[in-house]
């Protein structure tokens, strides 16, 4: 662990500070290791912050601290008080009883107060207590996972990012997105790479939202393929993405007619 008292993460690679702190012995001129330890120390003291959860909800209580004391535990990254504090007063403002009273998406699109908006590490703070709830109240895997509009990579073990996701939102057929959840389970259980799934998953949302006026896999024929085709060309020929919506689309209607997962769908498409 780094050598400041109370600091909890680990010391960065042939030093005895973390990255934060050795940035700050960097910018105080290198000066010697321990009075500079020293002198941090007493700082602490003076300046001693906490953490103040009482406005909260019981649940909600329960929650955050839960979150809070996770990070602590894995001391990957430092959490300052002061900006932790601004956090958790926003959310109390909200009424809101429990993180999972109300969806991850609600949170990010509409944030407990304005000047959260501004701080992406606050918000990421919310994103990171709301998931760390949800598993512990809902679990994690296929089964939690695929009934969800967005699936989160992580989630489903992967590592692709804590923020990866598969999102089906931009699919507004029904028929179609459960038929492109399918495709991208079977990518994703039979080994292929979230990219390879997320790059197909582009260009079927893309051709549902060409896809107007069809209610129903029995309208892709081929004659409705050669139209998109044609306006694909217009709008993206010549880029490299034209190739890919393509090809993926051409891989999610053979994946479809291979698996027999929607047999009313033409043979011709």
């Amino acid at each position: 662990e780094c050598m400041v008292g109370g600091c909890r993460v680990w010391r960065q690679a042939a030093s005895v500070l973390c990255l934060q702190h050795r940035r700050r012995w960097w910018r105080a001129g290198r000066p010697e290791v321990r009075p500079f330890v020293e002198e941090l120390a007493r700082a602490r003291q003076d300046h001693q912050e906490r953490i103040d959860l009482r406005r909260l909800p019981v649940q909600l209580r329960l929650e955050i601290a839960y979150a809070l004391q996770c990070r602590r535990d894995e001391a990957t990254a430092r959490l300052i008080p002061r900006q932790v504090q601004e956090v958790v007063n926003a959310v109390a403002g909200t009424g809101v009883a429990s993180l999972l009273e109300i969806t991850e998406q609600d949170w990010m699109a509409a944030p407990p107060s304005t000047a959260l908006a501004k701080r992406l590490g606050a918000l990421a703070l919310i994103r990171d207590a709301y998931r760390r709830v949800e598993v512990l109240a809902f679990g994690r895997g296929w089964d939690v996972e695929y009934p969800r509009a967005v699936w989160r990579m992580h989630h489903l073990g992967f590592t692709a990012g804590l923020t990866a996701t598969l999102n089906f939102t931009g699919i507004a057929q029904p028929w179609l997105a459960e038929l492109a959840k399918r495709w991208a389970h079977w990518q994703l259980t039979t080994g292929l790479s979230v990219a390879t799934a997320y790059n197909g998953l582009q260009a079927v949302t893309r051709f549902a939202a060409w896809l107007k006026g069809v209610d129903h896999p029995s309208g892709i024929d081929r004659a409705v393929l050669e139209r998109y085709l044609g306006d694909l060309r217009v709008q993206v020929g010549g880029r490299g993405r034209h190739r890919e919506y393509v090809a993926g689309l051409a891989g999610f209607l053979r994946a479809i007619h291979q698996h027999g997962w929607e047999e009313s769908l033409p043979a011709s498409a």
